[in-house]
């Protein structure tokens, strides 16, 4: 089982407020009886790298939180980046995906190819 705090936050919110946000969050429902042993906190990373808000994330004392895990979007639609990539390119992103998620507790909530 699993809440997430929000989804796709404004890009413009600093990341050290909104991982500030997020620990406060962590505490509010951990403290409504959500613990940890059953209930895992989703923290969504959108339009930014996820290095940037796993930084701040440390930086808040977020890591002493547990069974969280974070959100992430990957939509290769959106963005000229994406337009007129053959599907072997796609593929070699879904790749770096990969790597990516296996640095920090993560699920996709959102996709596309």
């Amino acid at each position: 089982t699993g809440i997430q705090v929000c989804n796709e936050p404004s890009h413009t919110v600093p990341a050290r407020n909104l991982c500030t946000f997020y620990d406060k969050a962590v505490d509010v429902i951990r403290g409504a009886g959500m613990g940890a042993s059953h209930v895992t906190v989703v923290l969504p990373i959108f339009q930014r790298p996820a290095e940037e808000i796993l930084t701040k994330w440390k930086e808040v004392g977020g890591c002493r939180h547990q069974n969280i895990c974070f959100d992430v979007h990957y939509y290769h639609c959106f963005g000229n980046e994406w337009n007129g990539k053959t599907c072997a390119q796609h593929l070699r992103s879904v790749e770096e995906h990969k790597k990516e998620l296996q640095q920090f507790p993560a699920v996709v909530g959102e996709w596309s190819l």
